[in-house]
């Protein structure tokens, strides 16, 4: 984090050290009489070619939502995926100090996250609400990465708010994993998915002397300890020795902290950074940039586990693309704008548990070697035990017959997916352990035992050891 107390021209050798040193993201300050916080994240943003910078926080009564969304787009479409826009209340007394105290501080802020994330996604929004009021207003230019909306908040209604609508949330300095279990029920209860990041500031003063660590930061703990409403005690930090630091951020990730921020306190805040990064073992050679944001990944992870775990429990033909959004946390343009619409949901779902399922057909082929009856009876009567046995392919083959917007053509029709997966993993054992073969041959046997074993699978008609015995010789029989 770069201190609000550091001068705007430090800045960016500041964000170019940071990214030096192999950190994922710079977090930026925003207070009142200190520096903007979007024209600081401009300034970082140009400086670096990795690093997330992250706008923690930006009062969203100071900002009409039309120009935070114009400026958040600006920053993305030039910097796509390194862009995270914190939000929050404001301090109440500043609000009251520059005359943008709120009637309905919730409202506020919600309404604004609403209308932000509409924009940025390219949508012209209009909304009449208890705070914000827009009428038609859509982008010019909308980012093709949309950054991520955390909001930075205290109160457990503010934490629902959270859980509801935002992509994540921030915790101040001095939580610790109580707190954060804490929070998380809070946020969970608001509908936050397993896509909603979890962000915890920390205090680092790396210091080996207690009584010099005291010194340089004991009146701001004290004033942190007070504001949290904790004894000071109490406060979770990181200050003290380089070898506490492990175990201290351990405790917060098993808590459930996704992302943890460290806040240095005294002198050479890159230099603890440092040391920081060295405690936990890692490289300062930054880290290549990766082809998709990891926040993007996350959110179409989370999105597939929500459709997976809908589907298990109501049959695909009555899995609601609105459900699938809200149960990952994240609005139904986002689920759209990753997929395209229900069929493409469907087929990522099928895709990854038909991966799965055919990984272990592979264990039992392997797991035979160049036993060619054996390896292929293994593997049938697992694809035939496991599909009995998955929760997914269960809820599919007892959900209604006869739709056309069923889940279950994918694991019957599409060649691409399951005959291609399952006939690529028994050319390549096939290649290891039966290389006097033919590759034609191997293809045709494959081909013919991938469908009749799916065939089965759909509509069975014996025990699955006769049909994996029976299917084994035919498969055998095609290979000689």
């Amino acid at each position: 984090m770069f201190d609000r107390d550091h001068a705007p021209e430090e800045l960016p050798a500041y964000a170019v050290a940071a990214e030096g040193i192999g950190v994922d993201d710079l977090w930026l300050v925003e207070d009142l009489g200190w520096a903007g916080s979007v024209s600081s994240a401009a300034l970082a943003l140009a400086a670096t070619s990795r690093i997330r910078v992250c706008i923690g926080i930006a009062p969203v009564p100071l900002r009409n939502p039309a120009l935070l969304a114009m400026e958040l787009a600006t920053l993305a479409r030039v910097y796509p995926g390194r862009v995270v826009a914190g939000l929050g209340h404001g301090v109440t007394d500043w609000m009251r100090q520059v005359g943008e105290e709120r009637k309905s501080k919730l409202a506020l802020l919600e309404e604004s996250i609403v209308a932000v994330r509409g924009m940025l996604l390219g949508e012209t929004v209009t909304l009449d609400g208890r705070e914000v009021h827009l009428d038609g207003v859509g982008l010019v230019h909308p980012p093709s990465v949309v950054p991520p909306i955390v909001t930075g908040v205290v109160r457990p209604r503010s934490l629902e708010l959270s859980g509801r609508v935002a992509d994540g949330t921030i915790l101040a300095e001095g939580n610790g994993p109580e707190q954060i279990a804490a929070a998380l029920g809070h946020i969970r209860r608001g509908g936050a998915g397993a896509a909603h990041e979890l962000i915890t500031f920390v205090y680092l003063h790396v210091n080996d002397d207690p009584a010099n660590a005291a010194e340089v930061t004991g009146e701001l703990v004290a004033a942190q300890a007070q504001w949290l409403g904790i004894p000071q005690g109490e406060l979770f930090t990181l200050i003290g020795p380089a070898r506490d630091i492990p175990a201290g951020i351990q405790a917060l990730t098993d808590a459930g902290a996704g992302t943890i921020v460290l806040r240095p306190l005294g002198p050479d805040p890159i230099g603890q950074t440092r040391i920081a990064r060295a405690a936990l073992g890692g490289s300062v050679t930054p880290a290549e940039p990766p082809s998709m944001t990891d926040s993007r990944a996350r959110i179409r992870e989370a999105l597939v586990d929500a459709a997976r775990e809908l589907t298990v429990m109501r049959g695909w033909e009555d899995v609601r693309m609105a459900d699938v959004a809200k149960a990952a946390g994240v609005s139904r343009q986002t689920l759209y704008n990753e997929f395209d619409g229900r069929a493409g949901l469907a087929e990522a779902l099928a895709v990854r548990e038909i991966r799965v399922f055919v990984s272990g057909v592979h264990r039992h082929l392997a797991a035979h070697g160049a036993e060619a009856r054996a390896a292929a009876h293994a593997a049938i009567l697992f694809a035939l035990e496991e599909a009995d046995r998955n929760p997914l392919v269960r809820a599919i083959l007892t959900s209604g017959r006869g739709g056309a917007d069923e889940l279950l053509p994918y694991l019957t029709t599409r060649a691409d997916i399951v005959f291609d997966a399952a006939g690529d993993v028994i050319r390549e054992w096939a290649a290891e352990h039966l290389p006097g073969v033919a590759p034609g041959t191997v293809d045709v046997a494959a081909d013919v035992v991938v469908r009749l074993t799916v065939s089965h699978i759909v509509l069975p008609t014996g025990p699955r050891a006769d049909a994996a015995d029976v299917l084994a010789g035919v498969f055998v029989r095609l290979l000689t």
